[in-house]
């Protein structure tokens, strides 16, 4: 729907879609479109939760640090996208390249 909460975040995967494959399989992708909101909020915030432990894991991943930083500001997680923000600062810390672009992210979804 256009006025989802999690809207801006698909719609920004969405853009880069055919730079990279699909995150979703059709057979995932249908089995969304029969969810109902509630257990597609679920199946978001797991997918979400997933990116964060795979960073937590292995942190070198600047586009994953820029995602989970929006996908929590998108699902209104302002103190978790907060967290990843520091996390993702420590991170790259000596790539002042990637510093940049975490900070113009963080200015632009207002995150501390």
């Amino acid at each position: 729907p256009g006025d989802a909460p999690y809207r801006p975040m698909l719609e920004a995967e969405l853009s880069d879609i055919g730079s990279r494959p699909p995150a979703l399989d059709q057979a995932a992708v249908d089995q969304v479109k029969g969810m109902n909101a509630t257990d597609q909020q679920a199946m978001i915030r797991s997918m979400v939760d997933g990116l964060e432990q795979k960073l937590n894991a292995n942190g070198d991943d600047l586009e994953g640090w820029l995602k989970l930083m929006r996908a929590r500001s998108v699902l209104n997680e302002a103190d978790r996208a907060a967290a990843a923000y520091k996390t993702a600062k420590d991170q790259f810390k000596d790539r002042p390249e990637a510093l940049a672009a975490l900070e113009g992210l963080a200015k632009e979804l207002n995150i501390p």
